[in-house]
């Protein structure tokens, strides 16, 4: 499964991962400064994190706090100029399939920011594309130019795939306030790209 988050031409997130047959799981994330990797070789083994954080001050944060677990052991601490990279082992972890998971289920929690509707459908898929329109939330926004389409899995419902694109802007739960925003603000619309595999 892949996926890759991007706004404002930047990524945000993106993320590589698989649980394979022989019991393999591996996942590669990226999110703002800091950069992770995870293996474990089987549910009940041990589990290997690579991190590289581009921010010195956050590594120190996060090396301090796995000095405090006793489960967690670091192997290698590398410094890149401003740069940390460290190799961690933790003892008892648990099946990180469910981790992996986690991490695909918030990128895919994300392509709801706006509606889909239907297009077409066959025996083994359904494909929505993204609408336009008015939406609530903490604050209302409004999301335009949406392109692109997702793919479901017609029985189970679960995403199998998506590529789309909308710019969301923020503060907009009025055709006033639409105009207000996309007016007078310097910066009035986020655009966003999300692309999802699952395989």
């Amino acid at each position: 499964m892949t996926a890759d988050l991007q706004i404002d031409g930047e990524g945000v997130h993106a993320l590589d991962g698989a649980i394979t047959e022989d019991g393999d799981r591996y996942l590669v994330a990226s999110s703002d400064d800091v950069r992770y990797t995870l293996y474990q070789g089987a549910p009940d083994e041990a589990l290997y994190t690579r991190t590289e954080v581009s921010d010195e001050e956050h590594a120190e944060q996060i090396l301090e706090g796995i000095s405090h677990d006793d489960e967690k052991h670091v192997l290698q601490v590398t410094r890149k100029g401003e740069g940390v990279v460290f190799f961690v082992r933790e003892e008892n972890a648990g099946d990180q399939a469910r981790s992996i998971e986690n991490h695909v289920s918030l990128f895919v929690r994300s392509l709801y920011i706006t509606q889909y509707e239907q297009v077409d459908e066959s025996i083994e898929q359904a494909v929505y594309e993204p609408r336009n329109g008015w939406f609530e939330g903490a604050e209302g926004y409004r999301v335009t130019d949406s392109t692109g389409h997702v793919t479901v899995d017609p029985d189970s419902y679960a995403i199998e795939s998506a590529d789309v694109s909308f710019n969301v802007v923020s503060t907009a739960d009025s055709y006033a306030k639409y105009l207000l925003t996309t007016t007078f603000s310097d910066e009035p619309t986020s655009p966003g790209n999300y692309v999802y595999r699952r395989y």
